[in-house]
């Protein structure tokens, strides 16, 4: 029972200083951001900086004071910040690779709507 509860689980810590974005219920989003309708409104807000560790899974942001929201969090309520600078040098990386290498498209045998 444990492994299958645990296949779509992932481990995740974070450092103090660490950027994130944070997931938030409907009913919660209207205290941090108003939108004339909840059901447009983003899924993450932030980046948020971690301020501390509040036990195992739990950590305490860095918020403004204008949102109304307890700044404790439990972790899968995170999403991992990626910097600007490193998604630049990510996108070099692939045009340098995507250079010399050409991908080939081909069918898979076997998975046509003809057959």
């Amino acid at each position: 029972m444990k492994h299958q509860a645990d296949k779509n689980r992932r481990e995740q810590t974070f450092s103090v200083g660490d950027q994130v974005f944070l997931r938030l219920q409907p009913y919660i989003q209207s205290s941090v951001v108003r939108r004339a309708n909840h059901k447009l409104s983003f899924k993450f807000f932030g980046p948020y900086a971690v301020l501390e560790r509040v036990g195992q899974v739990a950590y305490k942001l860095l918020l403004p004071e204008s949102r109304r929201v307890h700044p404790v969090f439990h972790v899968f309520r995170f999403k991992s910040f990626i910097n600007a600078c490193a998604s630049v040098v990510i996108a070099q990386l692939l045009k340098c690779l995507s250079n010399g290498v050409e991908p080939t498209k081909r069918k898979p045998p076997g998975r046509t709507w003809s057959s």
